[in-house]
């Protein structure tokens, strides 16, 4: 799409009284960042408040040259704030940032910087961008103190810093995956989608476990990315722990970030400086954790997709979610909610005859959820025959000796060519349209019930 409005350059910095409209912005010293109004890819009529790395200038070049690396966001949603063409942000008399829109109604976001006022706001080439103090003296207030899922080399995290995942690679809006340094000297990936306390243990997926005895908020560990795009961290007593490997010492230099993906994984990136023909050089994965990607799951047992979903390798190795043949998403633009049945499951009041289900199968696949039932030196075809006779069996688990009888595909289900293990998916072959009264699920409730009393058995 032509967009000359990300060529509207204004200045390499700004000082009190000074404003910038979409679709303007300021650029550091040497160019390769940028900080202003960066119009959304889907969207050009709404507008990020943010700072991005300004690698090409060609307006056909590709999104991911200009990967924002902080933008500004809600404090209680964690959302990115969105401003239409009628914003205004400035460097207010009192000597605070502020941006607003007329057309959402007055202010939406302000630096939280409170006792300190600024005259000067400046981009330096590391892409920090900092707010000096009236005099000079001081930094009132500075990207790289809040960060958004994004590191920059020269970065640090002290304890109850975060990182929040996006929704997707367009959609800024907060996603499900979050890191803390917590101030116990953990480090943890949480998944955030369910309700209550999400910082709660049993819906981590990822720690270094390094809190301290008795689980004393004296942890004092921080987190580092350092120029070679060295990920570490270092914990109470003064030792030093990778995450992610440096990269190697060469003649060749490197554009670096480190990111939580909306996919839940922290992947380092690297691009080549100076690289010939300029134009779209892509990023490459240099290092990510944690390393299990599909395998991963919390403490509560809850996978990477939902109910009746399983997690796959997509392009790049980003993991994705899909549904077994018979299932469709119950959301498709957030794969990630699960998927439904398309046919009438079999019901256990003997109106189901085994012959009009047929089993699907889906190789290198499991789920982690205990089976009901498991049987020992069988076939894969004893197996499959147990599970069309039996109206709990929604799907079985064959690894070649023993066979695992699912009521539920729940918990983590993933699928992985080195996995020594087969899913069998009982799906309905008759046609049977699917039940439209309010009191036809009742059976199948009781169903899910009654599975779920004999796995708490």
């Amino acid at each position: 799409m032509h967009r000359p409005h990300l060529l509207v350059v204004v200045a390499d910095n700004l000082t009190a009284g000074s404003s910038l409209r979409p679709p303007q912005y300021i650029t550091c010293p040497s160019g390769d960042f940028a900080f202003g109004f960066r119009a959304l890819d889907y969207d050009p009529s709404h507008f990020l408040l943010a700072v991005w790395f300004n690698l090409n200038l060609d307006l056909a070049a590709d999104p991911r040259q200009k990967k924002v690396v902080w933008y500004a966001k809600d404090p209680i949603s964690d959302s990115a704030i969105m401003a239409t063409g009628q914003a205004v942000f400035s460097i207010t008399p009192h000597g605070e940032l502020l941006l607003t829109d007329s057309t959402t109604g007055g202010n939406i976001w302000t630096n939280p910087s409170p006792g300190q006022s600024g005259n000067v706001l400046t981009l330096q080439d590391s892409g920090n961008l900092q707010f000096i103090a009236i005099g000079g003296s001081a930094v009132v207030w500075e990207t790289f103190g809040h960060p958004t899922d994004t590191l920059l080399p020269g970065q640090t995290m002290a304890s109850g810093a975060k990182l929040q995942s996006k929704q997707s690679d367009t959609d800024f809006s907060a996603g499900r995956f979050s890191l803390y340094v917590q101030a116990d000297g953990n480090i943890v990936l949480y998944l955030m989608n369910l309700a209550g306390d999400n910082m709660d243990s049993y819906n981590s997926y990822w720690r270094t476990g390094t809190d301290q005895p008795g689980q004393t908020q004296d942890g004092n560990t921080t987190l580092f990315f350092d120029s070679p795009g060295h990920l570490h961290y270092q914990i109470k007593d003064g030792t030093m722990h990778d995450l992610t490997p440096p990269v190697p010492n060469s003649a060749v230099s490197y554009y670096q970030h480190a990111t939580l993906d909306p996919d839940g994984i922290v992947r380092v990136y690297i691009q080549q400086k100076n690289a010939t023909g300029r134009r779209n050089v892509p990023w490459t994965i240099f290092g990510l954790f944690p390393s299990n990607g599909c395998n991963s799951s919390t403490t509560g047992w809850e996978g990477m997709c939902g109910p009746n979903s399983y997690c796959v390798y997509g392009p790049n190795n980003k993991l994705d979610c899909e549904c077994p043949s018979g299932y469709s998403f119950i959301d498709p633009r957030l794969k990630y909610r699960g998927c439904t049945p398309v046919f009438v499951p079999q019901s256990c009041d003997g109106k189901n005859r085994p012959s009009e289900f047929s089993l699907v199968k889906l190789p290198n696949t499991t789920w982690s959820l205990s089976s009901y039932r498991g049987y020992s030196y069988t076939t894969e075809e004893q197996c499959d025959n147990s599970c069309l006779r039996d109206c709990f069996c929604t799907a079985t688990l064959f690894d070649g000796k023993v066979c695992h009888k699912m009521a539920l595909l729940a918990g983590a289900g993933w699928q992985e060519g080195s996995l020594n293990m087969k899913a069998s998916i009982k799906v309905r072959t008759s046609s049977l349209p699917m039940p439209t009264s309010p009191r036809r699920p009742l059976p199948y409730l009781l169903l899910i019930c009654s599975v779920l009393l004999m796995l708490a058995a």
